[in-house]
């Protein structure tokens, strides 16, 4: 048995949790209007912590990051040329597809996990060093990680990705998130002198 077989294997068995209760759920965890609570408490974090230089800094680094992780899963999704699992003509008809459309042809790998693992570990470091050490900011992490891990899994449960597309997109989110984030501090002590 190969890699494959196993995607395959777990695709099936992450894909039927899907049910007519739950379907709207995940459906709307895909999307970008469900994040819109959990990054409205970042910027209200970005806004009261830091002053108007670093704010701009570290938004541009946000949108630096987002475009860096959508631009080299575009990059894979060519290159490698893997078929989403809802495009795949072996498995027509075993997969609950989710949502109105498939979406483009090739998968490989899942944007939206490699920006929400991007997101949440580039913010998981900066509050490391920026914010206070309490309840409520490891609360705020662990939101982070909660948030991306369901968004992530949510694109399989939809049928539109195989794990290993959302295992390589946390992958490179995790670290292009890493990435950014020494940048980002980089930046931060050479605009200061």
């Amino acid at each position: 048995m190969d890699l494959w077989y196993w995607d395959k294997q777990l695709l099936w068995v992450i894909n039927g949790w899907g049910s007519p209760h739950w379907d709207g759920f995940w459906v709307g965890v895909s999307y970008t209007p469900w994040s819109f609570p959990i990054y409205s408490v970042l910027l209200l974090w970005i806004w009261i912590q830091f002053n108007a230089r670093k704010r701009a800094q570290i938004m541009a680094m946000v949108g630096f990051l987002i475009l860096l992780s959508d631009q080299t899963s575009q990059f894979f999704k060519y290159g490698v040329g893997r078929l989403r699992p809802c495009h795949e003509p072996e498995l027509e008809g075993t997969l609950q597809l989710l949502k109105d459309s498939c979406g483009g042809n090739y998968g490989f790998f899942s944007a939206h996990a490699s920006n929400s693992f991007g997101l949440f570990f580039f913010f998981y470091l900066l509050m490391g060093v920026f914010a206070p050490k309490n309840n409520w900011v490891l609360m705020g992490r662990v939101s982070l990680l909660f948030w991306a891990a369901l968004v992530s899994l949510s694109r399989v449960v939809i049928g539109v990705h195989y794990p290993s597309d959302v295992l390589f997109g946390m992958l490179v989110g995790l670290f292009y998130g890493w990435l950014v984030y020494r940048l980002t501090l980089k930046w931060f002590s050479t605009s200061a002198s």
